[in-house]
């Protein structure tokens, strides 16, 4: 329906209105068709948004039909066409409401986390990784402590203070929390709901750099921690990331007060095709299912948080052996006919795809390997040059690249056809639909296929 359509596109974009403008105009046939892979979240301003726009536009129509009779179609064109300022219109009416019933939420979950004191918060945030992490150390932390961890992508202070209400008992003792931020101080915000015992921070890349501006801004706001953390507590973070590297320095005043475990290179190896690694970390070696050496970082790092809360070295080891697959993030599924898929949709970002492609070197046996991609969002002006490195690294490793048409398409197809990629290897679809719709008729037995990042409709 062509309310809901716009609804949702809006709520896409984090009801960003210049990025909504934008994508609906630029991309029409959303307004009929919308999308077969996301549905409207269904809070209290998506209803609001929903009727009150409705009804305005309804109003509207009666009023432009009823003085403009002589010029029905027109004027029906126009109403449609203004009906995304409509939705934001009113997004501006009800703001003082929501942010009403917002604040409220926070605050309560703020009032509830103080009859906690002896609560044990871990923070993680970076650019990758996030969920993946925290689901690690949810699970080998839980092989000694109560924990509770943030659902999936719950990384936002309004679904950060729904979680504390309704999950947080007196029986918690650690919780752990993912951060979001699109912008300058929306980690300030997040830490504004509760205090600060162990920080985890990883790589920092140019995700969302189109949002933020530049890397700095992007640094600044995940160093907005280091103001609400306590003194003497962790401090986890990769001692391999250049912009982690470049900015220390700037706040070594502030890092003097925290102690601090650095993740640095980790020797990785298979142990059986595909299904088992084996790292060294710290002295120890793991044995884990999990795919490569972007996985075996982030069991480290919750290694290093499981051994500072005192778990015994074979408890963990234990633990990591048996930790499963996150859904979508180097996932490895066996398909029908010896086919394996390793589905990396849920990532997007520069450093894990550079992962993904070694993995894929490294993947000795004689297998035909085919990629599967959109390409990366939110790099801004860099995107080419982003998408370039990525697909210089990538035109020898693989042997057949399926590519969903975007703004990034015909660039990358150009370089890969300059570069001497055979044609006959690309292939280009409309959506990720039809592109998995059509793998049947591709993929043969002992194929090795990688979806790499599936980002939302309302990316052009």
């Amino acid at each position: 329906m062509f309310f809901l359509n716009l609804l949702l596109a809006y709520q896409l974009e984090q009801y960003h209105n210049i990025r909504f403008l934008k994508f609906v105009y630029h991309k029409p046939i959303f307004w009929i068709r919308g999308s077969k892979r996301q549905n409207i979240d269904w809070t209290l301003k998506a209803l609001m948004l929903l009727s009150l726009s409705i009804i305005i536009f309804i109003g509207f129509n009666i009023l432009v039909l009823k003085f403009y009779h002589l010029f029905v179609l027109l004027s029906l064109l126009v109403i449609f066409l203004v009906y995304p300022f409509v939705l934001i219109i009113v997004n501006f009416l009800i703001y003082p409401i929501d942010r009403i019933v917002k604040k409220n939420i926070v605050s309560r979950a703020k009032s509830k986390l103080k009859k906690y004191p002896d609560l044990k918060v871990i923070w993680i945030t970076w650019s990758y990784g996030k969920t993946s992490t925290k689901e690690y150390l949810k699970k080998i932390l839980s092989s000694k402590f109560n924990v509770i961890a943030t659902p999936w992508t719950y990384n936002t202070e309004i679904w950060i203070s729904k979680f504390i209400l309704e999950d947080l008992d007196e029986n918690t003792q650690i919780l752990v929390l993912e951060m979001w931020a699109y912008l300058p101080w929306d980690i300030q915000k997040l830490c504004d709901i509760t205090k600060l015992d162990i920080w985890i921070i990883s790589g920092i890349t140019e995700q969302h750099l189109e949002r933020f501006g530049n890397i700095e801004n992007i640094i600044k706001t995940k160093f907005e921690l280091l103001k609400n953390i306590k003194d003497g507590w962790l401090f986890v973070f990769d001692w391999e990331n250049k912009n982690i590297q470049n900015w220390l320095n700037l706040y070594d005043s502030e890092l003097q007060k925290i102690e601090q475990i650095w993740i640095w290179k980790l020797s990785v190896s298979f142990l059986s095709d595909l299904w088992w690694i084996e790292f060294n970390f710290d002295g120890v070696w793991y044995k884990s299912k999990l795919l490569w050496r972007h996985n075996a970082k982030n069991l480290s790092i919750a290694i290093s948080v499981a051994k500072k809360l005192w778990i015994e070295e074979k408890t963990i080891q234990l633990w990591v052996s048996n930790i499963d697959f996150v859904p979508h993030r180097m996932q490895l599924i066996k398909w029908a006919n010896w086919v394996y898929v390793i589905d990396d949709s849920f990532n997007g970002n520069i450093e894990w795809v550079k992962s993904t492609i070694d993995l894929l070197k490294t993947i000795c046996i004689d297998w035909r390997k085919i990629y599967l991609t959109p390409g990366l969002v939110e790099l801004g002006d860099i995107s080419e040059k982003i998408h370039l490195e990525i697909w210089n690294l990538l035109s020898d490793v693989v042997d057949k690249i399926l590519l969903i048409k975007n703004s990034s398409t015909e660039y990358i197809q150009k370089w890969l056809l300059e570069n001497w990629f055979k044609s006959e290897n690309i292939k280009i679809y409309d959506s990720a639909i039809l592109a998995h719709e059509d793998l049947k008729s591709i993929l043969q037995r002992w194929d090795v296929i990688v979806f790499q990042n599936d980002w939302t409709d309302n990316y052009l």
